[in-house]
């Protein structure tokens, strides 16, 4: 038997083992080989993930990267939302307003978040609106007030969504708000 496989004993020949009832497959099952495919150290020491490669210059370069850049970005949406960098340096459609918001995440203009930016530009949306109209922020896309804004279709999607701590959302306080 090998020093990684599991042996079971009893303390006494005629007493009845506890896995009689269980048949135990080292070979062949799924499992089989776990124990055997963790390394151990020279003492014997198990060692999760030993095994598993490391990761190269060029994935530690593109993660330091992505990462310096996600700093960046908290950097310069803390100033918006902080007020140090001035609305109307960063927001494009000229509706933004810092009165409401609460986070980082908010501190973007329309102009800014892709799905928004295909919304405007999208060929359905553009068909509707007379001939030379453009759409200069998100507010005035045609489904922004039945979507967004009224409270029954609110009241109806909100079921669907949750809050960051997984709770589900309900009205508080006035429905203006």
């Amino acid at each position: 038997m090998a020093s990684n496989d599991l042996s079971f004993s009893s303390s006494s020949d005629s007493e009845v083992s506890e896995t009689e009832d269980y048949e135990l497959e080292v070979e062949g099952s799924p499992n089989s080989g776990f124990i055997a495919d963790i390394a151990s150290d020279e003492e014997g020491n198990l060692e999760a993930y030993a095994d598993d490669p490391l990761a190269d210059e060029e994935w530690l370069k593109l993660y330091e990267k992505e990462r310096k850049e996600e700093e960046a970005l908290e950097k310069t949406l803390q100033k918006r939302l902080n007020g140090t960098e001035n609305v109307r340096d960063w927001c494009q459609c000229g509706n933004c307003d810092l009165q409401f918001l609460q986070n980082i995440s908010e501190c973007y203009c329309c102009f800014e978040l892709e799905g928004c930016v295909e919304a405007l530009t999208s060929d359905l949306v553009l068909q509707d609106l007379p001939e030379g109209a453009k759409l200069t922020c998100i507010t005035q896309h045609p489904g922004f007030n039945p979507v967004c804004l009224q409270k029954w279709s609110l009241r109806l999607a909100s079921h669907k969504y949750r809050t960051k701590g997984k709770k589900k959302y309900g009205q508080t306080g006035s429905e203006e708000r």
